[in-house]
């Protein structure tokens, strides 16, 4: 999905994409994997959000590295106030 001007967004570390592409990741799927009161509260990816999207994109998935489902290797990006 598409990120819009000001939303927050996760960004997985350049050292763990395997691509030289930036890898982003809309606060919308966060959302739709968690619920809106969980989403509010995770500072990265969790395990439901990766199942999420293998599930749902499943073909963009395959063509990531196994490190990209790794939370410890994701940061959020809030927007700048």
């Amino acid at each position: 999905l598409p990120v819009a001007e000001g939303e927050p967004h996760y960004r997985i570390k350049s050292e763990c994409s395997g691509h030289d592409d930036e890898i982003i990741l809309s606060h919308e799927v966060i959302v739709a994997a968690n619920g809106e009161v969980s989403a509010s509260l995770l500072r990265r990816p969790n395990l439901k959000t990766f199942r999420y999207l293998q599930r749902h994109y499943h073909q963009q998935c395959s063509k990531l590295h196994k490190d990209a489902f790794n939370r410890k290797n994701w940061d959020v990006v809030l927007p700048e106030i």
